[in-house]
């Protein structure tokens, strides 16, 4: 019998103790009737033999020798999944318990065809430190040309919308925010509200690795907005990326990196805090039959 829903994990490189969690999570789900798709990318003999070691049948282990990249390893996910609908999820963050069942009812009580949650954000050592911010349930076109509308892995839909829309694989970076521009015109999309999801941010701001991604983003802006929002607010969408990306590797340059980061998401208090905490040790607890007797304490693991 098919399960209802496949949740797509894809494996790079990450630490494992990132992997118990991300894996923690799913097993601790309130809704059971899922498949754990669960695709490692190039990564290391010792990674997927932990990964191996989870002897649960609802968890599909496929290894790949040689990486092609996360857009392909997404699309490959979509191909094999066996359930009617298909969640995303990353190997560095922690579904909520309920984030399934509740992504569920949010799909067909909004008449949506894709749904995405917020997040509440968490750092390398599993710390509290912020919401994702508020944003509308609709999504604006022109508002996809300057950010990203949706956080990645808390996207759910029917696996079919995820075969009909692909991934650009030819896109190493930002392959999302492709993907929801040029599906647009025949999707409708909800932002919920609610958390579904722990986001691991680094604590450090890259601005290497911004800057590569900001690459990649004006590659897709140039690519789509002409068309789609005209070619004046594409230049002013281009210029903008521009100066952000300056002004991101002035702050690294000057020590303000933190405060650049602050500013990307909601602040909480400390009662706050503690209630993401609890709900974090809910979603990592450990299962009873989850790994077998061989399987090492990955906690003192760090690659």
């Amino acid at each position: 019998m098919s399960p209802f829903v496949s949740i797509g994990l894809p494996v790079a490189a990450e630490p494992p103790a990132y992997l118990r969690d991300a894996i923690r999570s799913v097993l601790n789900q309130s809704h059971q009737d899922w498949e754990l798709i669960v695709v490692a990318d190039g990564s290391s003999a010792k990674t997927v033999d932990y990964l191996r070691s989870f002897r649960d049948p609802r968890i599909r282990v496929i290894v790949h020798e040689s990486s092609r990249g996360l857009a392909a390893r997404l699309n490959e996910i979509a191909r094999v999944a066996r359930g009617e609908y298909l969640a995303r999820m990353d190997a560095d963050d922690i579904m909520m318990p309920e984030r399934i069942s509740h992504q569920l009812a949010t799909l067909a009580a909004s008449g949506a065809d894709l749904v995405a949650g917020r997040s509440v954000i968490i750092d390398e050592d599993n710390a509290v430190r912020a919401e994702s911010v508020l944003a509308p349930p609709t999504v604006d076109l022109a508002s996809m040309f300057t950010s990203t509308p949706f956080i990645h892995p808390t996207v759910l839909a029917r696996t079919s919308w995820f075969r009909e829309h692909p991934y650009d694989e030819t896109l190493l970076r930002c392959q999302d925010k492709a993907l929801w521009i040029t599906s647009a015109a025949d999707t409708r999309y909800f932002r919920d509200a609610e958390p579904v999801l722990f986001y691991r941010v680094a604590g450090d701001l890259n601005p290497a690795k911004f800057a590569r991604s900001a690459r990649f983003e004006r590659r897709i802006v140039r690519r789509y907005g002409p068309g789609m929002i005209g070619a004046g607010r594409t230049a002013v969408v281009l210029a903008r990326s521009l100066v952000k990306q300056g002004v991101v590797r002035a702050a690294s340059l000057t020590g303000r990196a933190e405060a650049i980061m602050r500013r990307r998401y909601d602040a909480i208090g400390e009662a706050q805090a503690r209630h993401w905490s609890e709900r974090l040790a809910a979603s990592i607890a450990p299962t009873p039959a989850e790994m077998n007797a061989q399987t090492p304490d990955v906690s003192e693991e760090t690659s």
